[in-house]
């Protein structure tokens, strides 16, 4: 009983880390598609997007987006999209 739990959480774990990385695929793809210039840190972990109103700290595994300025957080490429103008 005890390592079929065990087994269940490894796979789920598995999946969100498979999950993660199409995310970061995806989201970096959708971001060069549209034109937007971006800085790449830690192998694509990290994205920095210097635009004429912010500066964001994108981490396109997750999603999460930061304005350095204000230090507002959002989630999600498409409102990143729409954060920065571009049309989804």
């Amino acid at each position: 009983m005890m390592g079929d739990m065990g087994e269940d959480f490894k796979a789920l774990r598995e999946h969100r880390k498979t999950n993660r990385q199409a995310n970061k695929i995806s989201s970096t793809e959708i971001l060069t598609e549209k034109g937007i210039e971006f800085e790449s840190k830690n192998f694509g972990e990290h994205l920095i997007i210097k635009d004429k109103k912010a500066i964001l700290d994108f981490y396109p595994s997750t999603g999460l987006f930061i304005d350095r300025a204000t230090k507002n957080k959002g989630r999600g490429i498409f409102k990143l999209l729409k954060k920065l103008g571009a049309t989804p």
